[in-house]
C-alpha cells in the first residue's frame, strides 16, 4: 500500500492505496472535487468521498470490464471538466507546474509551509511519476516545456489546474500573484526531495 495525501475542499485527506492504482484515483479525487465545489455541492466528510472512490477502484481493479469501465467514465469526467472549468486559468503552464511540482513560487521562492510539505507529493501522484535527478521526464520542467512534461507524464492539464486551486483553498499554496512583465526567472532550482 501506498501513502496518497491529496486536498479536497480546504481539507487534507490521507489515503493508503495500491501502488499501481494511486494515479488513477488521485485523478478522480481531484476531478470529484472539482466537480464538487463548482456545482455548489457540499461534501459532509472529505475523508469518506476519497475512501469511496478509492474503494470503487480498488473494486474493479479485479474486474477487467469494471475497471475499463471506470477509465472509461473517468476520461470523460477530465473531458467535461476541461470544457467548463475555469480553474486557476490566469496561470501560464509553465509557471503552474513549476508551482506544483518543483514548489516554486511565480517570484522564484520557494514555496513553504506545513500545509505544503504535506501536500507537495500531490502533484508527483497525479502526474503518476517520481522526480528524479538527471530524468529527461522531469528535464522539461526546468526549461519551461511544461506541456512536454504532462504529455510525457499523460497528466491531464486540467486535472493540474483544478488541483492548484484545491491546493491554494487547502492554504498549501499562496494565492496567485503575477510576476512583472520582463522579471527574469530563478533558474537553477534542484528536484525536491520526496
Amino acid at each position: 500500500m501506498a501513502q496518497l495525501t491529496l486536498p479536497i475542499r480546504g481539507h487534507v485527506v490521507e489515503l493508503d492505496v495500491p501502488a499501481e492504482l494511486r494515479t488513477t484515483i488521485a485523478r478522480d479525487i481531484v476531478i470529484q472535487g472539482g466537480f464538487a465545489r463548482r456545482t455548489g455541492h457540499k461534501i459532509a466528510s472529505p475523508l469518506g468521498l476519497a475512501q469511496s472512490i478509492a474503494r470503487k477502484w480498488i473494486g474493479a481493479s479485479a474486474d477487467p470490464a469494471a475497471f475499463a469501465r471506470r477509465l472509461d467514465t473517468l476520461r470523460a469526467n477530465i473531458a467535461s471538466a476541461d470544457d467548463m472549468a475555469t480553474d486557476s486559468e490566469q496561470w501560464p503552464l509553465p509557471d503552474l507546474c513549476r508551482r506544483l511540482f518543483l514548489g516554486e513560487a511565480e517570484d522564484g521562492s520557494e514555496i513553504t509551509g506545513e500545509r505544503w510539505d504535506r501536500l507537495a507529493r500531490a502533484s508527483w501522484a497525479v502526474a503518476g511519476h517520481r522526480p528524479l535527478l538527471d530524468c529527461e521526464t522531469c528535464a522539461p520542467l526546468f526549461s519551461g516545456q511544461a506541456g512536454q512534461f504532462l504529455a510525457l507524464t499523460g497528466t491531464p492539464e486540467i486535472v493540474c489546474r483544478i488541483l492548484n486551486t484545491e491546493l491554494e483553498a487547502a492554504g498549501a499554496l499562496p494565492p496567485y500573484s503575477p510576476k512583472p512583465i520582463g522579471q527574469p526567472l530563478r533558474r537553477g532550482r534542484s528536484i525536491p526531495d520526496l
